[in-house]
């Protein structure tokens, strides 16, 4: 398992801890938080994992990709399964939202926490039909 630190400076009174917990209530309670103010300390990943969970990072609130566009976007040829294990080895799920990435053909792939939870998720997140999503309607993304 990884070690990952989350620092914060300059936030005020408000310590990390206290910012996170805030965050979580109000994700957990529908609301949409970006959690890319909480930088990541990625040096006891590799390389690979580190670029994955990256670009994972970015995928929105109310988005998800799958696994193909991930390795498309990462360049690399036939990567769906490499990219799924440096997913299962996320540290920090929801603050890097790994269950915003779906099998290409809609279904919903692995998830570390298990399925009920991935799929708990996505309809906090309002993904609750992929059929609106571009990636799943025949593009391939």
């Amino acid at each position: 398992m990884y070690k990952v630190q989350l620092s914060l400076q300059g936030q005020g009174d408000l310590t990390l801890h206290e910012m996170l917990r805030e965050d979580l209530r109000s994700y957990f309670s529908g609301q949409q938080v970006n959690f890319l103010k909480y930088p990541i300390d990625w040096q006891d990943m590799t390389s690979f994992s580190r670029k994955v969970l990256v670009l994972t990072r970015s995928i929105p609130w109310g988005g998800i990709r799958n696994y193909g566009w991930l390795s498309a976007q990462l360049e690399l040829t036939g990567g769906a399964r490499a990219i799924g294990g440096a997913l299962g080895r996320n540290p920090v799920p929801v603050i890097i939202p790994c269950h915003r990435v779906l099998r290409k053909d809609g279904q919903m792939g692995g998830f570390s926490a298990g399925i009920p939870w991935k799929r708990f998720l996505l309809d906090l997140e309002g993904n609750t039909s992929i059929e609106t999503h571009h990636e799943f309607t025949g593009m391939n993304v």
